[in-house]
């Protein structure tokens, strides 16, 4: 074999050299490509491997501080399912939807509680389920409308 076949024979092996490896590495980007596309759904929080799902949301829960004459939050935005404890601090208290939904103080009246005005120390929680505004009051200092110590529920989706 003389040289110059010799050069064309390596020129040739490294080609093939070349070609193989080229293969190979398009061959694993492919693989990792086709990984990609098949996690990235799960991983951005589009669903699982299985498919899409639907977003979780989880009840959350509140706290309305009765003392002093007045609610506070006077005011609280909330989501359905969201629970809302109301805590009597001090005073002769108690609390009252504008609609009468409810009424609690050491426990819920129609509830087995009794919502009667109380100065000890109480609380109790109502979730909200529905969207909308949900009013209430202080039977003792407060009426139906807003009027005195009140306050407001909002309830949105």
């Amino acid at each position: 074999m003389n040289l110059a076949s010799r050069c064309d024979y390596s020129s040739a092996v490294i080609h093939l050299r070349r070609e193989r490896q080229s293969s190979a590495a398009r061959y694993s980007q492919l693989r990792v490509a086709s990984l990609l596309l098949l996690i990235a759904p799960w991983w951005l929080g589009c669903g699982d491997l299985k498919g899409p799902t639907s977003p979780v949301v989880v009840p959350g829960s509140h706290t309305i501080t009765v003392s002093s004459f007045q609610f506070t939050p006077n005011r609280l935005e909330v989501r359905p399912g969201d629970r809302v404890t109301w805590r009597n601090a001090e005073g002769l208290h108690n609390v009252q939807a504008d609609d009468g939904s409810f009424r609690c103080a050491e426990g819920c009246d129609r509830e087995g509680g009794d919502g009667d005005p109380s100065a000890q120390t109480w609380s109790f929680s109502r979730a909200f389920t529905t969207a909308g505004l949900v009013p209430y009051f202080c039977e003792v200092h407060g009426a139906a409308g807003g009027s005195g110590m009140a306050g407001v529920i909002v309830v949105r989706e």
